[in-house]
């Protein structure tokens, strides 16, 4: 008896604990290192008027122009960075390291051709980039973090 009240006061003094924390603003191993502080950026809002796909081309066509470089110098890691899913990138561009001139030198044309009409409930947007390879067009799908736009399917 005298043990399951203990273990309640325990579990009730770990909750009232951690909530006092979470309001403060601390997170719970913050608390017991000395001298902390904690540093925390602000949540990426959407601008409050959507750009429109002329205002977005100078951004993603400079992504497009990093990729490329990147690609051609079979730089793997400053590539992977500039892409969404990296983990799937890094081992395709690793493994296919001697391919990556070649898709460099595709996207070196590449060119935003259309955004959504707004952003998703977590501030992302998402576009579309279209390569011409010879007589064929490419769609690539583009996605705004964070105020950034990375390569999602490539």
């Amino acid at each position: 008896m005298v043990k399951n009240i203990l273990l309640t006061a325990l579990y009730v003094s770990i909750i009232i604990f951690g909530t006092l924390l979470s309001y403060t603003g601390c997170r719970v191993f913050d608390f017991f290192t000395k001298g902390s502080t904690t540093q925390t950026a602000a949540p990426y809002k959407p601008p409050a008027r959507v750009e429109t796909l002329e205002e977005e081309q100078p951004a993603v066509q400079a992504r497009i122009n990093e990729l490329s470089e990147a690609l051609i110098a079979k730089d793997v890691e400053k590539a992977v960075e500039l892409c969404a899913r990296q983990d799937i990138y890094r081992k395709m561009f690793q493994q296919n390291k001697d391919e990556l001139p070649n898709l460099g030198q595709a996207l070196k044309k590449a060119k935003l051709t259309d955004v959504g009409a707004g952003y998703t409930h977590d501030g992302a947007r998402i576009g579309e980039v279209t390569a011409a390879v010879g007589s064929e067009a490419f769609s690539i799908n583009v996605v705004k973090e964070n105020g950034q736009w990375f390569f999602q399917d490539l």
